[in-house]
């Protein structure tokens, strides 16, 4: 509480100990309007959240539209707390205890945090100290457990809104540029690019792209590789595969023969179903050749085309 009245025109002093704002000590600062308390500033507090015990919440400050959470709640989980009203206002389910240096938001029976994550000794316990310099920045969401998991991380695009627009950056919804989603395993978390919402459609794999397509702009001229023998191929669904040239079914129907001179060659070897082999005939201009070479050619008298030509380079 304020010692003195408030002041209009401030304090008179600047003694930090002796001009304040607060409460006295081993009680929590709590600021209310129309007899509901919306703001609340921890003292020296430790208390459970979810399942982890006796959390250390110092000066963490939590802001709340009613009473609700500090009523029924532990208190704020990070250092800003961000709470909807009611029973489903403050989720614990996706807390951990490195929550600490951020801001949580709960809501809906829903929880993430955005803020830094520390690195430590031992990481299955935050009190046994932090790594000096060793930080991540988070981004966390959260849904309770269940088979069904469909609380997505969304990146969202808007701009005037327009009542008639069911979809894109004018629509209530808006323009959705990626989504995040957990598969239902709960185990993997598939990542879509394009407005998933607009096309009441739900990424289906690691990485899901709903339309267009892909550049790599410098993967020509950067990447070639003269000794990989895999390409990439595609099923009907757009999915990528990889596929040995090798193997290709067709791959046998010309050959080298792989010794000095390089011939190329076909019809040859032992028998095979799948390749042309030396009990075979080749046909040219013919399905059904008759000969080990089968020439046909039904080209008019009066066009001056040779069917076939042999040349040789020696003399006599």
């Amino acid at each position: 509480m304020a010692q003195n009245p408030w002041l209009l025109a401030g304090n008179g002093g600047t003694d930090y100990t002796l001009d304040f704002l607060g409460t006295t000590d081993a009680e929590r600062l709590a600021l209310r309007t129309y007899d509901k308390v919306r703001l609340v500033v921890n003292q020296e507090d430790n208390y459970d959240i979810e399942s982890f015990s006796l959390m250390p919440t110092a000066g963490f400050v939590g802001i709340s539209p009613s009473s609700y959470f500090w009523d029924n709640g532990p208190g704020p989980f990070s250092r800003l707390h961000l709470a909807e009203p009611g029973a489903n206002g403050f989720q614990g389910i996706g807390y951990r205890p490195w929550m600490r240096n951020g801001v949580t938001f709960t809501g809906n029976s829903d929880q993430m945090y955005i803020g830094q994550k520390y690195t430590y000794d031992n990481p299955e316990e935050p009190e046994s100290g932090e790594l000096n310099d060793y930080t991540d920045a988070i981004v966390q969401w959260s849904d309770n457990p269940g088979t069904w998991l469909s609380d997505r991380m969304r990146f969202i695009f808007t701009s005037e809104y327009i009542s008639t627009n069911p979809t894109g950056s004018n629509s209530m919804e808006s323009l959705e540029a990626m989504q995040l989603y957990p598969h239902d395993s709960g185990s993997e978390v598939f990542v879509g690019i394009g407005d998933w919402f607009g096309q009441s459609a739900t990424p289906d794999e690691r990485l899901d792209v709903l339309d267009r397509t892909v550049m790599i702009r410098r993967l020509v001229p950067d990447y070639e590789n003269q000794e990989l023998d895999r390409f990439v191929v595609t099923d009907n669904d757009g999915r990528l595969h990889w596929r040995s040239l090798a193997n290709l079914p067709d791959n046998c129907e010309w050959t080298m023969s792989g010794t000095s001179p390089n011939h190329v060659i076909t019809a040859v070897g032992a028998a095979n179903n799948a390749c042309p082999d030396a009990a075979e005939n080749v046909g040219i201009g013919v399905s059904t050749p008759i000969a080990k070479l089968d020439v046909f050619d039904d080209t008019p008298a009066s066009n001056d085309i040779i069917g076939l030509q042999h040349r040789t380079g020696c003399n006599g």
